[in-house]
């Protein structure tokens, strides 16, 4: 969805056995149920041993820039360190829905956090701007959760605006700064994401996500 704005630039069945097509007498007992039930028995005991190594051992995640789940061997990074920060931040706002890069730039200079993002498309202009607020959210909370030493964190959110002419641009329309001290305050099981802008030490957003 594209804000416009105006005024502005089957599996086949096994063979069943014919004891008359071989040397075994019909009286005899088939020895391939046997055989048969061992396998059958031997490929269980497989999955469920393969499934109780997967449940004790696990796998770790790491997630590309575009928020896809990827599969490696490496440990989540340790609590406090930059890497932190940007796994959390990345895990936290999940993968674009545009075919973008769900973050398009991070930034860590000393204390202060920048984060560049890309706001989710929706079903409607309303829904895409709660959106966007939900992702606000999801960024201060991954800050604070990653355990990095932080000041401050400042965030930008891009979504396509139409002009007149029916160009579409990716455009900055929400950017918001908050410091450590108001994050530090919030009460996540009681607060409301759609407050997310009210309590900014500094905001500013397009007319269109007003």
């Amino acid at each position: 969805m594209t804000l416009r704005i105006s005024g502005q630039k089957a599996s086949q069945s096994r063979p069943r056995f014919r004891p008359e097509a071989s040397n075994i007498s019909p009286n005899d007992p088939a020895p391939l149920k046997g055989l048969n039930f061992s396998i059958k028995h031997l490929k269980f005991l497989i999955l469920a041993a393969a499934f109780i190594l997967f449940a004790v051992c696990g796998e770790w995640h790491s997630y590309a820039a575009d928020g896809r789940s990827i599969k490696t061997k490496t440990p989540v990074p340790d609590a406090g360190s930059i890497e932190r920060l940007e796994y959390e931040i990345i895990k936290g706002l999940g993968k674009s829905n545009r075919k973008m890069d769900r973050i398009t730039h991070f930034q860590v200079d000393g204390q202060d956090v920048v984060v560049h993002f890309t706001i989710n498309d929706n079903l409607t202009v309303n829904m895409t701007k709660g959106g966007a607020k939900n992702s606000a959210e999801s960024i201060l909370k991954a800050v604070q959760n990653s355990g990095y030493d932080y000041s401050t964190i400042t965030m930008l959110g891009t979504y396509p605006l139409q002009d007149k002419l029916g160009n579409s641009t990716e455009t900055g329309v929400l950017q918001a700064t908050y410091s450590r001290g108001i994050v530090s305050r919030i009460n996540w099981q009681g607060f409301l994401y759609d407050n997310v802008y009210e309590i900014a030490d500094e905001v500013w957003l397009h007319p269109a996500f007003k």
